[in-house]
Parts: C-alpha cells; sequence; structure tokens
C-alpha cells in the first residue's frame, strides 16, 4: 500500500522549497590522524528557507567503506554510505532546522584520504539547487611513535680496564606505541661498524648474518645486508636517551662523543627486512646481535680529550606511514679515565727548583755578593784607638772604657 502525503502551506501543488545543507565535524578536524581517535562524530544540518519540504531524503556516500558506531533511526546503511528520510518524510518546515548525525569507527579508516558527500532532494521545486550538495574531503595522515629499547652485555666498558677484544651480546625491542598502524614497511637496522678518517676506513666492529636473528610475532625474518658508508636515508626522526642504572651515574659527567649511523663520519652496516604490519600496542620486532669489538683500534683513534663513547643501533622505516618519531633508549658505552697532572712531575718540579736555587746562591756567594759594602766616609770618622786601651766598638756607637795612657 502506497502512503499518501498531503501538502499543505504551498502556494501551488507543488512547494516552492529552498534548501541547505551544512557539514560539520564534531570533534575531529581534517587532517585526521588515523587511529588518533575511535569515534568521529559528523552532522549535517539542514535549513529550510522557502516552503514546507515533503519527503526529503539525505544521502551521504563515502569513498571507502566505513563502519558506522551510530546513526539515526530514520538512516538507514546503503552500498554507497547513509541515505535518511529526513523527518519520516513529514514536512521541513520554513525557518526550521533539522540535524542529521552519526558516528564513524576511526579505526576502520584507511588510505590518505576520505571524501564524504552529501547530497539532498525533495519533493518540491528547489528554488536554488547548489546549495542543497556539499562535498567534504577529509585528509588522513598517519603517525607513528617507535620505541627501540636496547640492552648489551656488557653494557660499559673501561678502556683502561679491558685490553682485549670484547664480544657483546645486543638484544633490541622495538615497540609501536601508535597511534596508527603501518602497513607493510621496510625496516632497516643501521650498526655503526667503523670510522671514516681522512681517506682511510678503519673497522672496530663486526658481525655477519650468522650473529643476527630477527623476530616478530613467533617469526623469524629474513634479512638483506649491505655496508653504508654514505649518510642513511629514512623519515624517522630519532631521539637517542643514554640508558644507565644507577651505580653508572658517574657516566653522565664525562666528555663524550656520540656514534650513530647518522654521522656522515660513521661507516654504518645496515640490513633490511620487510613486514606485513607492526601494529599499535603489539608485539615488538627483537633483534639479537653479537658483534666483536676491537678495543685497541678504539684507543688508537679516539680523540685524547674524550673520556667517552656512547654507540647506539638504530632504525629507520620505508612504507606507508607518513611521520614516524622514533625513540632510542640504550647504548654501548666505552669509556675511560683520563688523569690529571701525575704526582711525580709535582714532585720532580720540586725538586729541580730547589736545586736551581741552590746552584743560583752558591754561585753568588763565591763572588761575594753576599758581603757587605762599608761607605767612605764611615771609615774616615771611625775614632782612633790610640792613648786608649780596652776599648770597645759598635757598629752605630762606640763605648769607651780605657784610662790614658801617659
Amino acid at each position: 500500500m502506497r502512503s499518501i502525503i498531503f501538502k499543505p502551506d504551498c502556494e501551488r501543488d507543488v512547494c516552492a522549497t529552498n534548501l541547505k545543507l551544512q557539514s560539520i565535524f564534531r570533534n575531529f578536524e581534517s587532517p585526521f590522524v588515523l587511529n588518533s581517535s575511535h569515534i568521529l562524530e559528523i552532522s549535517y544540518k539542514i535549513r529550510n528557507l522557502g516552503e514546507a519540504a515533503y519527503g526529503t531524503v539525505l544521502e551521504v556516500a563515502f569513498s571507502q567503506n566505513v563502519s558506522f558506531l551510530k546513526k539515526m533511526d530514520f538512516c538507514e546503511e546503503t552500498p554507497e554510505g547513509l541515505s535518511c528520510m529526513i523527518n519520516y518524510g513529514q514536512a521541513v518546515r520554513q525557518g526550521s532546522d533539522v540535524f542529521v548525525n552519526f558516528t564513524l569507527d576511526g579505526h576502520r579508516l584507511t588510505g590518505k584520504q576520505l571524501t564524504i558527500q552529501g547530497r539532498l532532494f525533495s519533493d518540491g521545486n528547489e528554488t536554488v539547487s547548489a546549495d542543497n550538495e556539499i562535498l567534504d574531503v577529509i585528509q588522513l595522515r598517519s603517525l607513528s611513535n617507535l620505541v627501540a629499547v636496547g640492552s648489551y652485555y656488557p653494557s660499559h666498558i673501561n678502556l683502561h680496564v679491558q685490553n682485549s677484544n670484547v664480544t657483546i651480546q645486543t638484544k633490541l625491542d622495538v615497540y609501536n606505541f601508535g597511534p596508527s598502524d603501518m602497513t607493510k614497511p621496510y625496516v632497516h637496522l643501521f650498526v655503526p661498524v667503523g670510522f671514516i678518517i681522512g681517506k682511510t676506513n678503519v673497522t672496530f666492529i663486526r658481525w655477519n648474518e650468522e650473529n643476527l636473528k630477527i623476530t616478530h610475532k613467533g617469526t623469524v625474518l629474513k634479512s638483506t645486508e649491505r655496508i653504508l658508508t654514505n649518510r642513511p636515508k629514512t623519515n624517522a626522526s630519532i631521539l637517542l636517551i643514554e640508558k644507565l642504572s644507577a651505580q653508572d651515574q658517574f657516566l653522565l659527567n664525562k666528555k663524550g662523543t656520540t656514534i650513530v649511523c647518522d654521522n656522515s663520519t660513521v661507516i654504518c652496516k645496515s640490513v633490511s627486512f620487510k613486514l606485513d604490519s607492526i601494529v599499535t600496542n603489539s608485539e615488538p620486532i627483537r633483534v639479537e646481535l653479537s658483534m666483536g669489538i676491537s678495543l685497541h683500534s678504539i684507543r688508537r683513534h679516539m680523540d685524547d680529550d674524550v673520556e667517552k663513547l656512547s654507540l647506539y643501533i638504530t632504525f629507520g622505516f620505508d612504507g606507508s606511514t607518513e611521520e614516524i618519531q622514533l625513540t632510542t633508549a640504550g647504548s654501548l658505552v666505552l669509556y675511560r679515565n683520563i688523569a690529571a697532572v701525575p704526582l711525580w712531575i709535582y714532585i720532580a718540579s720540586g725538586l729541580f727548583g730547589i736545586v736551581v736555587l741552590s746552584v743560583i746562591t752558591y754561585v753568588l756567594h763565591k763572588h761575594q755578593f753576599f758581603k757587605r759594602m762599608v761607605p767612605p766616609d764611615e771609615e774616615t770618622d771611625k775614632p782612633s784607638m790610640d792613648g786608649f786601651s780596652n776599648v770597645a766598638f759598635t757598629e752605630g756607637s762606640i763605648m769607651m772604657i780605657a784610662t790614658s795612657s801617659t
């Protein structure tokens, strides 16, 4: 049975409507970071400035499959999106506003953008149809905050104590804290292995693929390796954090240098592998590596005023994720104590000074430098002892104890 809807309040049999459509994003804006919010609240505001509009329909089409968490009762899903019979077909009166609200699942969105097209229809004659349709383009961007936590055993080496080469057991776990998942990324592991000094390459770390194991979700991954002498390119911004235990806090005050593949004077060995995805807050990527370090090469080429070298193994990522922020926590620390002037130098300097002073004193004494000179006038004014006996002199006065000799 077909419903008959009467249309009063119109001067003619067909009402002259003037519908206007406006879209409103309630809790987000463009660009939208994928996975940053579970719900996307969208509203359409319908206003009628003409005669009563009957049988008004709002159709909403999306450029990709979306999932609705909430929608109004007079809206139903279609292959393209939504179809809403406004007010269940009752009139939208002149000057009245109607809101159509629905909520999308933000976790289901993918790609670079979401296009939403809203269109209004009614049984009336629309006087101005240009504002019955609206197209919104929501830019979608991906952002992943990754944290690589490195553990080294031993974690720090005293170059004055340890003389032979050392084998370092390394374990790194890479976590994705989102908000965006990473889809089919290429992952690059960057390990510093040497220095570029002038035109000479000095290698101080050695390892090969047999010493490397990469696992993700219980699966051992295959990789390819290569040597890099140029600065690696990656779209990740990297923050380095030196992770020290309470007993290692003395290392913080040492003058140090960071060894990382981002430095153009560092020779780097790279390992690359591909993943299906790195899902937010899921199992980490685990890298286990055994590498040998030549301490002799490091000591030989270490600057005289440097007390500490902090070596970081870092990661790079290529793929669909547009922005990656990587924090690398933990490093291998190689340190030494640069002593002040040794004590024996102070002792030797003091003894040498005493010897020099003694020689100078002896020479001056031999040349009668310390003998007092008597002025000539003192010699002429000196009283005579003639005619007296038992005369006693001092430098500044004469005391006579005498009797006349006659």
